[in-house]
């Protein structure tokens, strides 16, 4: 884990704001578990973490969290979404899945996630190499 880092304070915030919208067992060990997690891999939409601090582990299954965190374009097309990954009761990865052809090479929060909206940038290729806007809406129980 030598190359190990902090979580940014955008990948920490969307991260609180998905798991903090979730009414299921384990999400405030889970909640709990963010300042002691570390990126120990992957590529910028889809993060390896790692809690590498004493943590109490969540009482929920291994795999994606039991809730959907949709993304938006500026039309109001549902472009994406954000999976938050658990394995042996810890947070295991940052998923930033897309169902467009093109997904983003880059993330950042444009405002705070304590509202309803959480707005983000996600750069994508677009004309004159301006980033699209992206909404992220708030996160719904699956299904």
């Amino acid at each position: 884990m030598s190359d190990a880092r902090a979580l940014s304070p955008d990948e920490s915030g969307v991260l609180c704001r998905v798991l903090s919208s979730g009414s299921f067992e384990g999400v405030d060990e889970l909640i709990a578990q963010v300042p002691r997690t570390r990126v120990v891999g992957g590529i910028p939409t889809l993060l390896d973490l790692a809690v590498v601090t004493p943590a109490t582990a969540a009482s929920c299954p291994d795999g994606p969290l039991p809730l959907r965190a949709f993304v938006e374009g500026l039309g109001s097309d549902v472009e994406g979404e954000i999976i938050v990954w658990v394995k042996n009761g810890y947070l295991s990865g940052l998923e930033f899945a897309w169902f467009t052809d093109e997904g983003p090479t880059a993330f950042r929060l444009r405002t705070a996630c304590a509202s309803r909206r959480c707005e983000a940038e996600f750069h994508k290729k677009a004309p004159a190499g301006q980033p699209r806007i992206f909404r992220i809406v708030r996160p719904r129980p699956s299904r």
